[in-house]
């Protein structure tokens, strides 16, 4: 049942951070591109609050760690009762509040270009900034063929989207420097996957099967997870604006970046207390 719902929340998470970042990139100016990079800080933020509701709740309220029944292991149920209430007034106050519109972008890509113009001109209403596009001159920048969007007139069918998808794919090959640079984006995400991945589950077995500790209570574990996910917030603040510096850019960034945490993980190895995790004195 655990793994269920965590398949559930992990399922709606990945789809959920993929389309955030690609609207707030669409709606983005190009001066202000940075703070796509930083825009990452809010999930150290997420992750903190978590941390914290975790080291409120399992410290006092998991008894017998190895007996892990309802009556025994309320702490870590309540975890989830709570983190789970937030996502949903989060998600209502999304959905009927803070109600978002469909990117232009998106909208003349599947060949809506009424709506896309519509979108255009609300937004230039909103913020008072005339803007002379027509109709006619948008549609005389051509169309989007029809193999892009191919859904059905009866609705969307599996097969109408096994052909849209096909379509788009054979975009990210279509010559040698998109293959190239689609290849290196999704070896990026495959090898970061499984860097976050070995850190957070399985870093500290590591440690302990070689003399280390990095917790011997419940308490010292969440206290120091939530010490090292505030401190991961100001990381793509930095970024963001190491992004802006000439003559590092976005590659830049991303190697010296990457380089630091390379660095920082092997070190990490060496950690044998749990005052060396926390990276503070007792």
């Amino acid at each position: 049942m655990y793994c269920i719902f965590l398949f559930l929340s992990t399922a709606c998470a990945g789809g959920n951070i993929a389309t955030d970042v690609s609207v707030f990139l669409e709606y983005l100016p190009s001066k202000y591109h940075y703070l796509n990079t930083s825009m990452a800080c809010w999930w150290g933020v997420g992750q903190t609050i978590a941390n914290l509701i975790s080291w409120a709740f399992s410290s006092k309220f998991c008894t017998d760690p190895d007996n892990c029944t309802s009556k025994l292991n309320r702490g870590w149920r309540y975890c989830w009762y709570v983190n789970s209430a937030i996502v949903l007034v989060a998600g209502c106050i999304r959905l009927f509040v803070l109600k978002l519109d469909e990117t232009p972008k998106f909208l003349i890509s599947v060949g809506k270009d009424e709506e896309a113009y519509e979108a255009i001109m609300s937004i230039s209403r909103k913020y008072n900034r005339p803007c002379s596009l027509t109709l006619e001159q948008l549609k005389e920048c051509g169309e989007i063929r029809k193999e892009y969007y191919n859904y059905s007139e009866h609705g969307a069918s599996l097969s109408a989207l096994w052909k849209v998808t096909k379509a788009n794919i054979k975009i990210l090959f279509s010559s040698k420097i998109v293959t190239r640079s689609t290849t290196l984006i999704l070896l990026s995400w495959l090898f970061i996957g499984v860097a976050y991945n070995t850190f957070y589950n399985f870093l500290y077995i590591y440690i302990s099967q070689h003399g280390g500790s990095t917790g011997n209570s419940i308490y010292l574990t969440y206290r120091n997870s939530s010490i090292a996910n505030f401190v991961g917030i100001f990381g793509p603040l930095l970024a963001g604006f190491l992004v802006m510096v000439p003559k590092l850019g976005r590659r830049g960034t991303m190697a010296v970046s990457a380089i630091a945490s390379m660095a920082i993980l092997f070190g990490y190895t060496s950690v044998r207390t749990p005052a060396g995790d926390a990276g503070v004195p007792y």
